[in-house]
């Protein structure tokens, strides 16, 4: 089995020259087309775009990557068990993307000595059409001042338009190069297993690949990215809010004290 400190690095290494393309957060502001009408600063999923998912559909996203086996970068092999999560979709930020969280189950030797882990699966989706409609009103915007104003072009408002027209292809063109929030996430993961955080998961390994079963999530675009990020299963239950305070004084301060070594 390969060093895991250097398949770490290594994954973390390939994820960010994978994620190439940096989109940029800030935004110069367009010229408003006096014929366009504002959109939401937060758009929300149009109803009327949504598919014919079927009685069965929501069963079957919540576990359509169940019992998959994922060979990681180091070279061993996982099965992926149950879900521990509902499908979560990010749909208004290009590239979009859906996560699920699931349990897994080493195929071959352990992996440092971790036989069951979590993994945290992400996969290119679809925007939905206000997301749509709000990167097309931007770029009416910089189309507009560059015309009214030519010389915005030496001020960055050419390279944001065609940034901008990039995005708008990503909201249904599938693509490698996934959000950079998900390489920020995998370093976060690897500098708390650096600093040996006992109360926080640990980033063991991580695995890309290409969307190729429609039948995962409607949402999905094939050919689009899958990312794997494999991290420890930490010990104990979850809390839920009704379980919580169903406890007496006793039990709910045993908790608060949980939480106050974990955070400190």
């Amino acid at each position: 089995m390969a060093d895991p400190s250097c398949s770490k690095a290594e994954a973390i290494s390939a994820l960010q020259n994978q994620s190439n393309r940096s989109l940029s957060s800030s935004r110069i502001d367009p010229v408003v087309p006096t014929s366009s009408k504002a959109h939401p600063a937060t758009p929300l999923r149009d109803s009327s775009d949504e598919p014919n998912l079927g009685s069965d559909y929501s069963a079957r996203s919540e576990s359509g990557f169940g019992n998959q086996m994922i060979t990681v970068r180091s070279g061993s092999r996982w099965r992926v068990k149950n879900a521990l999560s509902k499908v979560k979709r990010q749909d208004s930020v290009a590239p979009c993307e859906a996560t699920q969280v699931y349990t897994a189950i080493c195929l071959d030797e352990a992996m440092s000595g971790y036989k069951e882990a979590v993994i945290k699966i992400k996969y290119q989706i679809r925007a939905n059409k206000l997301a749509i409609s709000g990167y097309e009103f931007e770029i009416k915007g910089y189309k507009e001042s560059l015309r009214l104003y030519p010389d915005r072009a030496l001020t960055g408002v050419g390279d944001m338009l065609n940034q901008t027209q990039e995005e708008l292809e990503l909201c249904s063109k599938a693509t490698s190069n996934f959000n950079n929030d998900t390489l920020t996430e995998m370093q976060a993961l690897d500098r708390l297993s650096a600093r040996n955080c006992p109360h926080a998961p640990w980033l063991l390994d991580t695995a890309i690949g290409t969307m190729h079963s429609p039948g995962i999530d409607a949402y999905a675009i094939p050919g689009g990215y899958v990312v794997y990020t494999l991290m420890t299963k930490l010990s104990g239950n979850p809390i839920k809010y009704h379980e919580y305070w169903r406890l007496d004084i006793t039990g709910r301060n045993k908790i608060r004290e949980a939480f106050k070594v974990a955070l400190i």
